[in-house]
C-alpha cells in the first residue's frame, strides 16, 4: 500500500515537473513560436492568393471564350439571316410568275 502511495507522489511531482518544465519553454521560445506561426500564415495566404487569382484568370478566359463563342454565332446566325434575304429577293414570287 505504501509502495503504491509512493508511486502515485512519484508521478505527480514529475508531472508538475514537466508541465513547469513545459511552460518555461514555451515563455522562453515565445517570440521564435510567434515568428514560426506568422511565418507560417503569411506562407498559407500567399498560397491562397494565387489559387484566387489563378481561378480568377481561368474565370476571365472563360468568359472571353464564351463572348468569342457568342460573336461568332451572331455573325453566323447575321450570315444566315442576310443570305435567306438576298437569296428570297432574287427569286420571284409565286403571283409574280404571271405577270
Amino acid at each position: 500500500m505504501e509502495e503504491k502511495l509512493i508511486e502515485e507522489e512519484v508521478a505527480r511531482r514529475v508531472d508538475t515537473i514537466v508541465k513547469q518544465r513545459v511552460e518555461e519553454e514555451l515563455e522562453r521560445r515565445q517570440g521564435e513560436i510567434e515568428a514560426e506561426v506568422r511565418r507560417r500564415v503569411e506562407e498559407a495566404k500567399a498560397v491562397m492568393e494565387r489559387q484566387m487569382l489563378e481561378e480568377l484568370e481561368r474565370e476571365r478566359q472563360r468568359r472571353i471564350e464564351e463572348e468569342k463563342i457568342k460573336q461568332v454565332k451572331g455573325r453566323q446566325s447575321a450570315r444566315q439571316r442576310g443570305y435567306k434575304t438576298v437569296a428570297s429577293s432574287a427569286q420571284p414570287l409565286a403571283g409574280d410568275r404571271n405577270k
